[in-house]
């Protein structure tokens, strides 16, 4: 189940990022049922491999892991869009009147 949910996960980003075909929800829901097989599949496994006695910190440890690597994932991913996007981002020299414009028709008015 596991090594089935993670194929079905990358098999459903490799199409959407080669293809480019469908739309995007499509392969966001593929993706996110093979996540949640795979997060469901693993905390299985790490479950019933832990003696009984020490299942509460076999629980634990899952639980720091998971949240551990979440933050970090974001962290990490983060950092290299932030880097790639303002590298590839131009900022016009001075501000137009589009933008002056823009700007104030965003503000509250009282």
């Amino acid at each position: 189940m596991l090594s089935g949910a993670l194929a079905l996960t990358g098999m459903a980003l490799l199409v959407y990022l080669v293809t480019h075909q469908g739309p995007p929800a499509l392969w966001l829901a593929v993706m996110g049922v093979g996540v949640g097989a795979t997060m469901t599949a693993a905390s299985s496994v790490i479950i019933l491999s832990a003696p009984e006695d020490r299942a509460g910190m076999a629980a634990s440890i899952e639980e720091v892991s998971f949240e551990l690597g979440g933050a970090l994932g974001i962290a990490v991913l983060g950092s290299v869009m932030s880097a790639l996007y303002s590298r590839v981002m131009t900022v016009p020299v001075g501000p137009s009147d589009t933008i002056a414009d823009s700007l104030d028709e965003a503000l509250p008015h009282s």
